[in-house]
């Protein structure tokens, strides 16, 4: 189906359903048993579902994001944080280049405004390719983390398949600022 690499730019994400119309069907020739003649054995019909991996043009980009939240509490509210510095190790299943960035938040899944963040980029089918990354402004009343991941081809043949993740591991966070606490 060479016309569908062009769907995503002909709406507004990716469609939920896509309608091919099969256009002078045909059965192979084939030798038939125990067919029974003379009986009405009404139409044929079918449903029929499959998974079409990605494939990019050189254009396409795919974002991803994750949000990690929840963390509020009397305790954390007392921190404010003027740099956050991440170290963690990353694999990817993904055949392409992505750009990583991770985004503080507070509650109902806001970026804390007036924030800096790093933007990373982890190779192709990394494995566990150690990255740093610093968050520097005034953070007041986190609640977690936005992951944010952007996939750019560039004529890479690969394709992107559902089944395929992004792994953060052994993540350690280095906080600068100050805790005020009434005892």
């Amino acid at each position: 189906f060479s016309g569908l690499k062009t769907i995503l730019s002909q709406t507004d994400g990716i469609p939920t359903k896509i309608y091919v119309d099969a256009e002078n069907p045909k059965m192979p020739e084939q030798d038939i048993y125990k067919f029974r003649l003379g009986e009405n054995h009404g139409a044929v019909k079918g449903n029929y579902e499959f998974y079409a991996p990605l494939q990019f043009s050189n254009s396409t980009v795919i974002s991803y994001t994750d949000t990690i939240d929840g963390w509020n509490d009397k305790d954390v509210d007392a921190l404010t944080i003027s740099k956050i510095k991440l170290n963690m190790l990353v694999s990817t299943e993904v055949p392409f280049k992505l750009d990583l960035e991770v985004v503080p938040i507070t509650f109902d899944a806001k970026p804390i405004s007036g924030v800096t963040c790093d933007k990373v980029t982890v190779d192709a089918m990394a494995n566990d390719f150690p990255i740093d990354l610093n968050i520097t402004g005034t953070i007041k009343h986190l609640d977690g983390l936005l992951i944010k991941a952007k996939v750019h081809d560039s004529d890479n043949q690969a394709v992107l398949g559902p089944q395929m993740k992004l792994y953060l591991k052994n993540s350690k966070a280095t906080l600068t600022g100050d805790y005020t606490k009434e005892l």
